[in-house]
């Protein structure tokens, strides 16, 4: 917990990142108690590694949303050019609702289920983002910088460690010290969380109570359109990523 209390201190940016169903509310959640970003929805292969095209697009939501809102859109475009933005529009504002207002890559990104979240945990040492990560039994905990060893499943405990990094984040922004460089911040290379010991516990009490490769920097707009104008079902991607972990675990 200390380190994020610092990140936030020194005025650094901690993303919040749980796309599984039962984590996607409570992280949510967390993360807007804090004012924090988060990515709950999926994780948009490229969000840290190619993050220019990211914005790019976000920039192109941005802009429709503006011509929508003072009336551009429909002097600008025909009938059938508009219902395509809008359907393109809300696919824009499901991948980036939680990172819209993230202009910069962020100092330190929390994973709640390390192996659900695979993509993020790959993507961020490449992008010198350290990792805050729940660890279950069957995760890999070689790539993470602060380990929070934890039931990665239950509700509950996802509520109660989510919520407890969002209280870290807030009183570390409480006493934001300005000119304060988040970025130089050292961290050792691995470590467990401070107090993790007892989120864990208190989280045990509450269950028994009830390689992504690197693009390069150098995209075009193309690509950035493509991003935008995939298709996906979110329900039965979770469905079937539940049902390979079921299988392994097997």
């Amino acid at each position: 917990m200390d380190f994020v209390r610092g990140v936030a201190q020194k005025g650094g940016t901690v993303l919040f990142v749980g796309t599984k169903r039962q984590a996607k509310d409570e992280v949510k959640k967390a993360a807007q108690s804090c004012g924090m970003p988060f990515v709950v929805t999926r994780w948009l292969g490229g969000t840290f590694t190619n993050f220019r095209t990211i914005q790019k697009t976000i920039k192109k939501m941005e802009r429709y949303e503006i011509q929508q809102a003072n009336g551009e859109m429909e002097k600008n475009y025909t009938k059938k050019e508009r219902l395509m933005i809008e359907r393109e529009l809300i696919k824009m504002r499901t991948l980036f609702e939680g990172i819209k207002d993230m202009k910069k890559l962020p100092e330190a990104v929390v994973i709640l289920d390390v192996k659900y979240d695979e993509i993020a945990l790959i993507e961020a040492p490449k992008s010198k983002v350290k990792i805050v990560g729940v660890v279950d039994t069957n995760s890999n905990p070689d790539k993470i910088d602060y380990l929070i060893p934890s039931n990665d499943d239950a509700i509950k405990v996802i509520a109660l460690i989510a919520e407890s990094l969002a209280e870290a984040v807030s009183e570390g922004k409480k006493n934001y010290v300005p000119g304060a460089s988040a970025v130089g911040m050292k961290v050792p290379a691995k470590s467990t969380v401070p107090a993790a010991a007892p989120v864990a516990a208190a989280a045990l009490e509450a269950v028994a109570a009830a390689e992504t490769p690197e693009i390069t920097e150098d995209v075009t707009d193309e690509i950035a359109e493509e991003i935008t104008e995939t298709t996906f079902d979110a329900d039965a991607e979770e469905t079937a990523k539940d049902s390979i972990l079921r299988q392994e675990n097997e």
